[in-house]
């Protein structure tokens, strides 16, 4: 019998930002301080300095890869995939339209449909079941004045106990994929204001 990885058992993480040159990686921190995980960010330089990070890797403390979360290009709505580490499908994740607010569909490999929904301001969100009942909470915590400098964020991530394991995982990926959704539109904010 195998056993999991100290990130998958945890209730409450802390994924922070560790934003490098072309980079954009994130430490997984358990409820005492300590890193059981990181999502790294991979894929060739160029292709990450043209594109955006759009390929990661989730390995735990021991640098055991997990999972791999790819951004594949797409016109139109964003779409992120999890994968485990041999390959095999985890969740689909994709944005959906949604008025004054976040909305992230997930789509388990077993057919479990999962939903995230957060505020405008990307502050709080919820990832609830197919009943509508909350699995998981997310809160991305006020940067203070260095982190707004270096643009690095941090999000407190709270499981139900019962949660799975593969579940946890797509719910990971979920996090990731809101902080991409949101520093891509504020990237296009931006250079649409500068024209």
């Amino acid at each position: 019998m195998s056993v999991l990885p100290h990130l998958l058992t945890q209730d409450v993480l802390w994924v922070q930002q560790t934003r490098q040159f072309f980079r954009s990686d994130f430490l997984v921190l358990g409820h005492d301080g300590g890193v059981v995980g990181q999502l790294v960010s991979s894929g060739g330089a160029l292709r990450r300095a043209l594109l955006g990070n759009r390929e990661f890797t989730l390995v735990d403390a021991h640098n055991r890869v997990l999972a791999h979360i790819t951004d594949p290009f797409s016109w139109g709505r964003d779409t992120f995939e999890v994968v485990s580490a041999n390959g095999a499908p985890l969740a689909r994740l994709r944005k959906e339209f949604a008025l004054f607010s976040r909305h992230i569909s997930i789509a388990l490999s077993d057919g479990t449909p999962l939903a995230v929904r957060g505020s405008l301001w990307d502050r709080e969100f919820e990832i609830s079941s197919p009943s509508g009942h909350s699995i998981a909470h997310a809160t991305r915590l006020r940067r203070g004045c260095l982190q707004m400098l270096t643009g690095r964020d941090t999000y407190q991530l709270r499981f139900h106990p019962q949660v799975p394991p593969q579940h946890r995982l797509a719910i990971l990926g979920a996090v990731l994929a809101v902080d991409l959704i949101r520093m891509k539109e504020a990237s296009a904010a931006a250079s649409s204001s500068s024209t």
